[in-house]
């Protein structure tokens, strides 16, 4: 596999709608362990209006594109409801065979730098499966903080999986940054 420098991070656009579509189908057919499954299929249509609304204002779409080809990408999805708006929630796939190389770190660090000079997001969170140890040191890496256990939270073939919720506050990361300032609240 080529070299992650040869990596291009990108906000999706809709012509990337078909693309993501068959990533998600790939990665979701890999039926790994340490992956929370979709709730069912998704139909070309719905992916569509989910790039739509990834735009980059709310909430971003982030691909990892190597020669041509889709090979990670990181949904920053903003909540609707009013007492959660200013939390992002991120999730984090890398096609097989380019796992390792550090896409998946750049997926973050795009999105983490959209969320801090986002107006009124304050806070981004993920759930990752406990048996997800590189997840979770990649993660712990950016500045994540593990904020408990949710037992038995994904059931599997094999039995139950434990799930831990992490988060960053994009004010402490705005300062480790370097930046000490950030989008005033839109009051």
């Amino acid at each position: 596999m080529p070299a992650t420098h040869e990596v291009s991070i990108l906000l999706a656009q809709p012509e990337h709608a078909v693309p993501y579509h068959q990533f998600m189908d790939i990665v979701f057919a890999e039926n790994l362990d340490t992956l929370i499954p979709p709730p069912g299929p998704t139909d070309l249509r719905a992916t569509s209006r989910y790039v739509m609304q990834h735009d980059g204002h709310r909430s971003a779409l982030f691909l990892a594109v190597m020669g041509g080809n889709l090979v990670g990408a990181a949904n920053f999805s903003r909540f609707d409801r009013p007492e959660k708006d200013h939390t992002v929630g991120i999730g984090l796939y890398v096609r097989a065979g380019y796992r390792g190389q550090g896409i998946g770190r750049r997926l973050m660090e795009a999105g983490i730098a959209w969320a801090i000079g986002t107006p009124d997001v304050d806070r981004v969170e993920l759930l990752v499966m406990e048996n997800n140890a590189t997840a979770i040191g990649l993660y712990e890496s950016l500045g994540f903080a593990r904020e408990g256990v949710k037992l038995c939270a994904i059931k599997k073939p094999y039995g139950y999986v434990n799930v831990i919720p992490m988060a960053l506050l994009l004010k402490e990361a705005a300062e480790a940054a370097g930046q000490a300032e950030r989008p005033s609240r839109s009051g």
